[in-house]
This record gives structure tokens, C-alpha cells and sequence, in this order.
């Protein structure tokens, strides 16, 4: 819920601006109200009572002909790193570099673009462990499965096709 719930403030949210793109502070927002599906108050951030840290990962890409792509990469977190942005929330830098269509298609096949000029996002949400308690979500006979060799609790991934002019993100 929250890939498609972020997936849909990113498309909407500059609607009634002159200027589409977005920025740092948009993505940022958008990470924010993301998760509050699950997290309805503070216990998102560090010291993550709930013992489970949120992350949203960035990847878009633009075709520049059939071998080459412009990449740009940024995420946010509730909390692990990175340097402390606003609401809360931590960024890493946006990162910028040409790639190859092999390496679009090991990021995910669906990023892959038809023509020259096509995009895409490819849309990650990850909710980490971090001294997780099951019992404090609820779970008393269930254990949630992680992902193999990883403290992942929940991943999806979302690839959409973005409005023009919403990426690269104005950092």
C-alpha cells in the first residue's frame, strides 16, 4: 500500500503548480505520508519504538538511445543514516550517472524505455528491522517472514511511467 499510495502523491502532487517539477522537499513529504498506513505517529523515527525503520528508493531513468540511459538514484528513511532532511526524515544525495540497457534491465527489466525520451520510476519501498518485537504489531503466533539473508520485513517495488517534467527531482 504504501509503493502505491507514494506512487500517487508523486503524480498528483504539482498539479496545480506552474513549475511540475519536483523537488527535494516534495519526495521528502510524499516518504513522510507514505508510511503513515502503518505508522500513525512518531514511533517511525529513531529510537523506532516499533523496532522497524521505513525506506523509499528513487530510480528513474531516461532513454537516451537504444544503449544509453541517464539514471538518477535518491532514497529516504525514518531514521538510518544519510544526512537529516526535514519531518523527520533522513536523505541520501541525489546520484546521477549514464548507464547501458544491460544495466537498466538488472535495476528491473520493467525500466527498460521504447523509444528515445521515455522514462521511468522504479518505486522501492522497504520496512527494515530494527530490534523488531513481533508482539508489538500484533503478531503473538505468527512470525512475519524476512526476506532471505536480509532483516527486510516487507519489500515491493512499483515501476511507473511519470508524468513529463515531475524527474529528474530538483535537488
Amino acid at each position: 500500500a504504501s509503493a502505491y499510495l507514494l506512487a500517487s502523491m508523486l503524480q498528483q502532487l504539482s498539479n496545480t503548480r506552474t513549475d511540475k517539477q519536483l523537488t527535494r522537499q516534495d519526495l521528502s513529504r510524499a516518504v513522510y505520508a507514505s508510511c503513515l498506513n502503518l505508522f500513525y505517529d512518531n514511533s517511525m523515527f529513531h529510537p523506532h519504538p516499533l523496532g522497524i525503520l521505513y525506506r523509499a528508493n528513487f530510480y528513474y531513468v531516461k532513454r537516451q538511445n537504444q544503449d544509453s540511459y541517464k539514471h538518477y538514484y535518491c532514497g529516504f528513511d525514518t531514521g538510518n543514516g544519510g544526512s537529516f532532511f526535514e519531518n523527520g526524515m533522513f536523505n541520501s544525495n541525489l546520484i546521477t550517472y549514464n548507464c547501458s540497457l544491460n544495466q537498466v534491465k538488472e535495476m528491473h527489466p520493467d525500466l527498460v524505455c521504447e523509444k528515445d525520451g521515455d522514462e521511468r520510476l522504479l518505486i522501492t519501498c522497504v520496512y527494515h528491522q530494527i530490534n523488531f518485537e513481533k508482539s508489538k504489531l500484533g503478531f503473538f503466533i505468527l512470525e512475519p517472514r524476512t526476506i532471505k539473508n536480509s532483516k527486510v520485513l516487507m519489500k515491493y517495488q512499483l515501476v511507473i511511467t511519470p508524468k513529463p517534467g515531475l524527474f529528474p527531482p530538483k535537488w
